[in-house]
């Protein structure tokens, strides 16, 4: 698999749960390729249009939920494209994984 392919479909399968060990080295390439950067993984896998937070499941949400956390621990703050999905977390207390 070529390193282009391995970038862009890693993007396709980062917020799904169970994936195979070539779908696992796809999700680490996408994620170097961002310079492992919370921000660069949640701007490639946030679309610019018609996003409907509704549309993912619990393990996406979460993932969701990792990637602004580190992104505020990181950065100081969360970047205007995530405020709303950042307020539906805290409104419904969803939390990333091993938080309490």
């Amino acid at each position: 698999m070529t390193e282009y392919v391995r970038n862009t479909t890693g993007k396709y399968w980062y917020l799904l749960e169970h994936l195979t060990e070539a779908e696992q080295a796809a999700v680490a390439a996408f994620t170097q390729s961002v310079g492992n950067c919370p921000l660069g993984v949640c701007r490639k896998l946030t679309p610019q249009q018609f996003f409907s937070y509704h549309t993912l499941d619990y393990y996406a949400i979460q993932q969701y939920a990792n990637l602004i956390d580190r992104i505020e621990a990181r950065f100081g703050h969360v970047p205007n494209f995530l405020t709303a999905f950042k307020s539906q977390l805290d409104k419904f207390g969803l939390k990333p994984p091993g938080d309490t």
